[in-house]
């Protein structure tokens, strides 16, 4: 009885020390998973989605290219492009839709 009585705390510390050493390896940061935001210019996206309601995912955005302004799309209630921080997004640039300082709208087409 006295052997299993230790056996027995000797695998609950066991089990213990294995815990707490996954529990503080989670609150340490390797050097190489350290990134850095790059700190870009702002530039205009022109908005490829189809209705109001896609204007919050920034997968719905592309970069306009064409050098400059976008040419005004006529006003309205859904944006058209947007002038906004860039960030990379599994490779390809999205905008960062928390910095829009300027968006050009047009009316939703009706289906």
């Amino acid at each position: 009885m006295n052997r299993l009585f230790n056996f027995r705390n000797i695998a609950v510390a066991a089990i213990l020390s294995v815990a707490g050493v996954i529990g503080l390896s989670a609150f340490t940061q390797p050097e190489n998973l350290r990134t850095v935001k790059e700190k870009r210019a702002k530039q205009w996206f022109v908005y490829t989605g189809s209705d109001i309601a896609g204007e919050s995912n920034q997968l719905n955005y592309t970069e306009y290219t064409a050098g400059g302004e976008p040419e005004d799309c006529g006003g309205g209630e859904m944006r058209c492009a947007i002038y906004a921080e860039p960030v990379t997004v599994s490779g390809t640039v999205r905008p960062d839709l928390s910095q829009i300082d300027a968006s050009q709208t047009k009316h939703q087409l009706q289906p």
